[in-house]
């Protein structure tokens, strides 16, 4: 048998205790090991069981001296080992309440630690978490700004039929709701699962703002289909605004989340939002006017996401 066919690990010999004796009783070396580029802790009981071991040990070698001694007497025995094992049998008791208390503190030392540990383990997967859907904010926000461009675009035809006709109804023009990107939702929810705090709040928000002005896009167009209510000019200046500020909102989540933003850089109101969304014609004076007044009232600001602090008042356009 050759140097290389004699140094065969444990699993392949077909002992697998001796596996075993090598992962949980050997100390660890170099620290916890990575398994698929992770930190994977090993458990060392090498100094519990060398502890347990050695008093065994010396119990079973104390108990054989007596016995020995009792069957052939000597001068050692009388002297050196009666009155040792004397004083041991003595107070064995004592002796093993307080081996009993040292082992309950090494257990609860060894407890607290890897409840401790399990806390590190679950921190870093939270903080890899936040960071991944973080990384993934700036794209899906990009198609939740896309979806209000969509949405103002439609609006503003509806508001110019409106504005001729005095309201909007189904024989004057069919809307289409606009799409929200295919994920979207997830993605934000994930986000709200991963952040904390003002961040996780912000997004929320935006939820909110969506769900609320799908659900009024739903509704405007079944009522025009079925030819049943039409929107005034106002109801339309209403559902623009509320389409700004969700472009708004998504966009001061886009600046949070980009890289190398500046920390000067202010939130983005309603009414800035109405100007980004090209909305300079007379025609949108009215929403406008709505949109300052919403600002002044509740003020949108920049998520809190650990790097930049929350922003002040919104800066109108």
């Amino acid at each position: 048998m050759t140097g290389d066919q004699s140094e065969e690990s444990p699993s392949k010999t077909g002992r697998p205790w001796v596996k075993l004796l090598f992962r949980f009783l050997g100390p660890g070396r170099g620290g916890p090991k990575k398994r698929e580029g992770r930190a994977v802790s090993r458990v060392n009981l090498f100094w519990p069981l060398l502890g347990v071991g050695t008093v065994t040990g010396m119990s079973i070698l104390l108990i054989g001296l007596d016995g020995g001694c009792k069957l052939v007497p000597s001068e050692t025995c009388r002297s050196v080992i009666v009155p040792v094992t004397t004083i041991a049998w003595s107070w064995q008791s004592l002796v093993g309440a307080i081996f009993t208390l040292l082992a309950a503190v090494y257990g609860a030392w060894f407890v607290l630690r890897q409840i401790q540990q399990n806390d590190r383990q679950e921190q870093d997967r939270k903080a890899r978490r936040l960071r991944a859907q973080r990384a993934a904010m700036p794209l899906v926000m990009s198609e939740v700004c896309e979806f209000a461009e969509q949405s103002v675009e439609r609006l503003k035809r509806a508001l110019a039929v409106a504005k001729q006709h005095g309201s909007v109804t189904g024989t004057r023009m069919t809307p289409r709701a606009p799409k929200l990107a295919p994920g979207a939702v997830k993605e934000i929810t994930a986000m709200v699962e991963a952040a904390d705090g003002a961040e996780a709040d912000a997004y929320i928000d935006l939820l909110a703002e969506l769900q609320v002005h799908l659900a009024r896009w739903r509704s405007f167009e079944a009522d025009l289909r079925a030819r049943r209510n039409g929107r005034v000019p106002r109801d339309i200046e209403i559902e623009i605004v509320d389409a700004a500020e969700i472009y708004a909102r998504a966009s001061n989540l886009l600046a949070v989340a980009r890289p190398g933003r500046r920390p000067d850089e202010g939130p983005m109101s309603r009414r800035s939002a109405l100007t980004v969304l090209g909305l300079h014609d007379i025609m949108f004076d009215d929403a406008k006017g709505y949109a300052e007044r919403t600002d002044a009232r509740a003020p949108l600001s920049l998520a809190d996401s650990g790097n930049a602090a929350l922003a002040g008042p919104a800066v109108g356009a």
